[in-house]
């Protein structure tokens, strides 16, 4: 049985200030996004599904020390069931500890709502990490995290409280017009649900190769496993006018999951996407865009 997601459209803008490659000490930028997304999986009772989101990225170099980083967003889901919604804010800092080597430490917090259920949840994040960056060769990092999230279920009738512990290796290398990314990602989960206690982790990798045919056109191959479900995509952008991207996206996935019985089933979605990007402020060729903003630690 095929499943089919469309996204229809997503727009997003940037503003980016120009980045000093000399010294690891980064200029203002800014962003603004925005989008769309529709999913309609042909799984029996499950409902087609809607997403909207809103958000906003500021950086800030503060007196020359380092890159202060704010992030804010909201996305709501619509689905046959009711709705659910999650804002989320987060503030980080890039601290530059050489030409080369870099810091970064970010705090976070959001909130996730669901009609279904009465669902309630809040929950926080810290992390730090250190990473070697060249605008030549690539960028090397790990990373430290610890959060905690309480649930409410069914108005107070259940209460899950989570503390998640992650270590996170990953590294990126450049040579002439391919880039190759590798992320690993563990986590240890602590639960405790109305008084019993249990704990869990999770393994995941992702691998994504960029080829750049022309500088300004970047074709991308990604793939990823999350414990037993798997994921594969390619997308394809190309830059016009050193500011606008258009670029068409395909995901399919491979995922697993368990019903009531406690039998598993396994089922493949598939994902068509379209993309706008505008940059405001400097202008630049998608390579060297891309490679500048590893150097950031905004993006990895």
């Amino acid at each position: 049985m095929k499943h089919l997601g469309i996204v229809l459209l997503f727009l997003s803008g940037n503003v980016l200030g120009q980045i000093d490659n000399s010294n690891g000490i980064y200029t203002d930028s800014y962003q603004v996004h925005g989008g769309y997304r529709w999913l309609d999986a042909d799984l029996g009772n499950f409902p087609s599904i809607s997403y909207h989101d809103v958000g906003a990225r500021a950086s800030k170099n503060i007196m020359d020390i380092g890159l202060l980083n704010i992030y804010a967003d909201y996305t709501g889901e619509d689905n046959h069931y009711g709705g659910s919604e999650y804002p989320r804010l987060n503030a980080g800092f890039v601290l530059p500890l050489s030409k080369y080597l870099s810091a970064s430490f970010s705090l976070g917090g959001m909130q996730y709502t669901r009609s279904l259920y009465k669902i309630e949840s809040e929950s926080y994040a810290i992390s730090g990490d250190v990473f070697l960056h060249d605008i030549d060769y690539g960028k090397i990092g790990a990373l430290l995290g610890y959060g905690d999230a309480k649930t409410k279920i069914n108005n107070n009738s259940f209460n899950l409280n989570t503390e998640v512990s992650s270590y996170t290796l990953y590294g990126s290398y450049y040579f002439d017009n391919f880039t190759v990314n590798a992320v690993i990602f563990l986590s240890e989960n602590k639960n405790k649900f109305d008084g019993l206690s249990f704990s869990d982790s999770n393994a995941s990798w992702h691998v994504s190769a960029n080829l750049y045919p022309l500088d300004n056109t970047k074709l991308t191959v990604q793939g990823n496993i999350v414990n037993s479900n798997k994921n594969f995509s390619v997308l394809l952008n190309h830059q016009l006018f050193d500011n606008l991207i258009l670029g068409f996206q395909f995901e399919t996935q491979d995922n697993l999951y368990h019903n009531i019985g406690g039998q598993t089933n396994r089922f493949t979605m598939n994902t068509y996407g379209f993309n706008l990007i505008y940059h405001f402020g400097n202008k630049s060729t998608m390579k060297t865009r891309d490679r500048n903003l590893q150097q950031t630690g905004v993006y990895r």
